[in-house]
């Protein structure tokens, strides 16, 4: 799971580097921005170790943007970044 994480935020990390706004679609704030920052808050909680999280840094600056923007204060909350990533359920 962690490699096909990381092989998918690969190609929005390097999409987001060719994006002269930073942004998903255009230069303006769309609902995709907001639906991958919330996924990838999720994720750097989770999943997304230090070494992950340089694999892909223009997602965290995203992440990190959207945060800090005035029009989500409160929404998103505060961002915790793990240290080392959950262990996969061996029972399944």
């Amino acid at each position: 799971l962690a490699e096909k994480q990381l092989a998918a935020l690969d190609v929005v990390d390097q999409h987001l580097a060719r994006s002269e706004s930073g942004l998903l679609v255009g230069n303006a704030l769309t609902t995709a921005d907001i639906l991958l920052a919330a996924y990838i808050q999720w994720a750097v909680k989770l999943t997304l170790h230090p070494p992950a999280r340089a694999r892909v840094p223009n997602v965290i600056k995203h992440l990190e943007r959207l945060v800090a923007d005035p029009r989500f204060e409160g929404a998103f909350g505060e961002t915790v970044y793990c240290e080392k990533p959950i262990a996969p359920n061996q029972d399944k």
